[in-house]
């Protein structure tokens, strides 16, 4: 997860330096669970250093280049796309019971 982390911030000049080299480069967010391409470097949605999603305007986009986790563990669509729909559970959907074990001493 931490690795997937790092992928999501400050990653503006790694995802303009693929559109140098290749003149596109294929962006997966992870809030919307969707897999887009971008062309051009001024269609790139960005908040500071980060790129956020043209979609959903979230910033829990990973730039997928070569040295990318999720391309190295994904080889196929739809083995990235489950793992995106993972760890968007993870970060945006796991509930926490705060209640368990809470009372309430009311001041």
């Amino acid at each position: 997860m931490c690795d997937y982390l790092k992928e999501i911030t400050n990653n503006k000049c790694i995802a303009e330096s693929e559109i140098d080299n290749y003149h596109m480069i294929k962006l997966a967010c992870i809030y919307c669970v969707k897999i887009y391409d971008v062309t051009t470097k001024n269609k790139l949605y960005c908040y500071g250093n980060n790129i956020c999603c043209p979609i959903c305007k979230v910033d829990a986009v990973i730039p997928l280049i070569s040295k990318c986790k999720l391309i190295q563990e994904c080889k196929t669509l739809e083995e990235k796309l489950n793992k995106l729909k993972d760890l968007n559970y993870q970060l945006f959907k796991k509930v926490i019971n705060d209640d368990e074990g809470y009372e309430d001493y009311e001041y």
